[in-house]
C-alpha cells in the first residue's frame, strides 16, 4: 500500500514555500490560523493549498474547477510540487516532481528509489504511470 511521505510546495496558491512530513503515519489535522489584519480579511491560511498540492501532485489535475495557472501564487510565475509516496511492502519510494507555469504547459517527472523513469515523455504518460503504479483510478483516489 502506498502512503504519503512528504510534500514540498513552492509558489502554490497562498504559499511561498512549505515542507510537510507525513511519514510518521497516523492522522494529520490541517488547521489554519488566519493572520490577516484590517478590513480585507481572507480565508487564505493555506489549508486548501495543502490538499491541492497532494491531489495535484499525485493526479496532475486540480481538485477544484480551476485552471492550472490559477494554482500559481499571484506573486510568482511558476509553482512546484514535490510529493513522496512510500510503499513498505514493495520497498519503494516514488517521488513526483511537478512544475506549473502561468504561461506554458506543466511539466512532471517521476522517480522510483531516486531513479528517474526516463521513458515518460509527457505529463499524460507520467499521470498514467502514477495511477497504474499505485493501483487505483484517479476517480477512486479523489473519492476516498
Amino acid at each position: 500500500m502506498w502512503a504519503l511521505g512528504k510534500l514540498e510546495i513552492d509558489g502554490l496558491m497562498s504559499f511561498d514555500h512549505a515542507e510537510l512530513d507525513f511519514s510518521g503515519g497516523g492522522v494529520h489535522i490541517i488547521y489554519g490560523k488566519n493572520l490577516d489584519v484590517g478590513e480585507d480579511k481572507s480565508n487564505g491560511s493555506g489549508k486548501s493549498a495543502i490538499i491541492e498540492g497532494i491531489g495535484f501532485g499525485i493526479t496532475g489535475s486540480p481538485l477544484r474547477k480551476v485552471s492550472i495557472k490559477e494554482l500559481v501564487n499571484d506573486e510568482k510565475k511558476s509553482a512546484t510540487i514535490n510529493i513522496e509516496l512510500n510503499n513498505v511492502g514493495l520497498g519503494e519510494t516514488m517521488r513526483i516532481e511537478r512544475m506549473l507555469f502561468r504561461s506554458k504547459s506543466a511539466m512532471a517527472k517521476v522517480f522510483i528509489n531516486d531513479e528517474e523513469i526516463a521513458n515518460l515523455t509527457s505529463t499524460d504518460e507520467v499521470n498514467k504511470f502514477i495511477m497504474e503504479k499505485i493501483g487505483v483510478s484517479k476517480e477512486d483516489l479523489l473519492n476516498f
